[in-house]
């Protein structure tokens, strides 16, 4: 059975990469020009990109409303107390989402344990390379 079409899956999977990217966005060397205003804007776009995920987990996967408002109070919440540490708020909205896919819809369960599945398969190995890249002298990954 086909939930939902080709162009939705399209937005879900974006706005699960541009939070990926935009989080990740590194800081340029000069505090000026392009690259700058981008990485300016980071926090906000990444915002941007989680709230249009919300909207996608509620409209289309039938996540209830309310626990998306608990997780977004809390995540929000967390941004006000930590204003100058929007590594905390982004870190709550994580774990926010992780409750969520994994107490949500039977999709969103089977979305989480193979998302978990993976995850354990593949950081052992980063860590692995992580520590051959520390043991033979470079400055890794």
């Amino acid at each position: 059975d086909v939930k939902r079409s080709l162009g939705q899956n399209a937005v879900y999977l974006a706005s699960m990469v541009g939070i990926l990217v935009w989080a990740n966005w590194g800081a340029p060397q000069s505090d000026t020009g392009l690259w700058f205003r981008l990485f300016s804007m980071k926090w906000p776009v990444t915002a941007g990109f989680a709230a249009l995920l919300a909207l996608i987990l509620v409209m289309w996967f039938g996540l209830p409303l309310w626990k998306m408002l608990v997780a977004v109070g809390l995540t929000g919440f967390s941004a006000l107390v930590f204003p100058h540490e929007p590594v905390i708020p982004f870190s709550v909205g994580v774990a926010a989402l992780g409750v969520l896919t994994a107490t949500g819809t039977d999709e969103m369960r089977e979305w989480t344990s193979v998302t978990w599945d993976f995850a354990k398969q593949i950081v052992p190995l980063l860590l692995m390379s992580r520590m051959w890249s520390r043991i033979l002298g470079g400055s890794g990954p």
